[in-house]
């Protein structure tokens, strides 16, 4: 995990071992939740080895998949944490998955006493923002097919991991579409 931070920006020995004491390890089962809907996201969680999805679902039932979490990547209910309102994006594991976890409100303590870890936090921010709006323009200006190679450059090897239906709500498909686009594929390779 350090590595991955330190990658984003360099963090002081002081800052990685006051940071190092709010680690725990958690492990959660395939199916299981890290953050509820309308729960408060308290946690940063940083996947080991697993994968989780975030998503929400609309009033009529439907769920739809907003972004999905995998090894070396951070978890975050950003906008809950941010304003300590309930999410209403939940976090599920796809597979069993372990975690390093740490309080959100605890690590955002640092940033007082460590201008490094606020300097890293903007700028994983700013990166998340940048992938947020790509992603709203793929969504509204981009083909199905597109969409799909952008996917596959995103999450290497995820789509072979989860249900084809996971993959066709998060690019805004039916799984019939997707497994068209899967099959014209296949016969040109």
């Amino acid at each position: 995990m350090f590595a991955v931070l330190n990658g984003i920006h360099p963090l002081t020995d002081e800052c990685t071992q006051e940071l190092s004491t709010l680690l725990e390890i958690r492990t959660i089962a395939k199916r299981d939740h890290f953050v509820h809907a309308d729960e408060i996201a308290r946690d940063i969680g940083f996947v080991v080895k697993g994968l989780l999805r975030a998503y929400f679902t609309t009033p009529d039932g439907i769920e739809y998949n907003k972004t999905f979490f995998h090894e070396n990547t951070f978890a975050l209910g950003f906008a809950s944490a941010i304003q300590q309102k309930p999410s209403i994006i939940q976090f599920q594991a796809l597979e069993d998955t372990s975690m390093v976890v740490f309080s959100f409100l605890k690590f955002r303590a640092l940033f007082e006493r460590h201008r490094c870890l606020e300097t890293l936090f903007r700028i994983v921010v700013e990166i998340e923002w940048i992938k947020k709006e790509e992603r709203e323009l793929r969504l509204a200006m981009n083909t199905a097919e597109e969409r799909y190679d952008a996917f596959a450059k995103e999450y290497p090897g995820v789509e072979f991991r989860i249900p084809q239906y996971h993959v066709a709500s998060h690019l805004g498909i039916t799984p019939v579409q997707l497994s068209r686009i899967r099959s014209r594929r296949s016969t040109k390779g």
